[in-house]
């Protein structure tokens, strides 16, 4: 299922000069292979947040009395927070940005110009 998907945009160019069976993907193919990589990338970001929301939660549970290792927990909370924000403001810009000119930038596309 998920090799459907991948290959969803990857189109192919047959019958090359010289080489009869092979078949070239084409820029859409590309396309389609960046599209997934910031997929991903977006999800890693958030996952990562959220392990350094809990990573900071237990530094901060096992902290005990030890002030240096609550500055330490509460600067990890602090910064995965940063994180987040920064994540769901860049996307808010991005949606932002699709709305008011009308350009799709959240959706990675190969323009051609006609020759």
């Amino acid at each position: 299922m998920a090799l459907e998907k991948w290959e969803e945009g990857l189109h192919y160019i047959t019958g090359v000069p010289g080489c009869a069976d092979c078949n070239v993907p084409t820029l859409t193919g590309i396309e389609v292979i960046i599209a997934r990589v910031l997929q991903i990338a977006t999800t890693l970001a958030g996952l990562l947040v959220f392990v350094y929301l809990l990573y900071g939660g237990f530094l901060w549970l096992t902290a005990g009395d030890e002030e240096q290792k609550v500055t330490q927990a509460r600067n990890t909370i602090t910064y995965a927070v940063v994180g987040l924000l920064i994540l769901v403001g860049s996307l808010i810009i991005i949606k932002a940005i699709e709305m008011i000119t009308g350009v799709q930038l959240s959706v990675f596309k190969i323009y051609f110009l006609p020759t």
